[in-house]
């Protein structure tokens, strides 16, 4: 069997809430735009960039507040449709 006859395993999504640091969500324009739109106010609070290793999961506990089960799920329904960069 040849290698392009292979069954091709779906990709992970290159961007989610619990795998991406929210650097990496905000360094990209289409995830910033996204982070944006769901957590204007965490977006814009300065102590964001103490933040920046952390993935938005990990920073729940602390925001459960706005950082809920609800958003987290809306943020990576759209995250999913972002192409990975090359």
């Amino acid at each position: 069997m040849q290698l392009s006859q292979l069954p091709s395993r779906p990709r992970p999504a290159p961007f989610s809430t619990s795998t991406s640091s929210i650097g990496t969500l905000l360094e990209n324009p289409a995830t910033s735009a996204i982070l944006t739109k769901y957590l204007p106010d965490l977006v814009s609070n300065p102590q964001i960039e103490m933040a920046r290793g952390m993935t938005l999961k990990q920073i729940q506990s602390y925001s459960s507040d706005t950082v809920t089960d609800e958003v987290l799920a809306k943020i990576d329904a759209e995250l999913v449709r972002v192409p990975a960069q090359k």
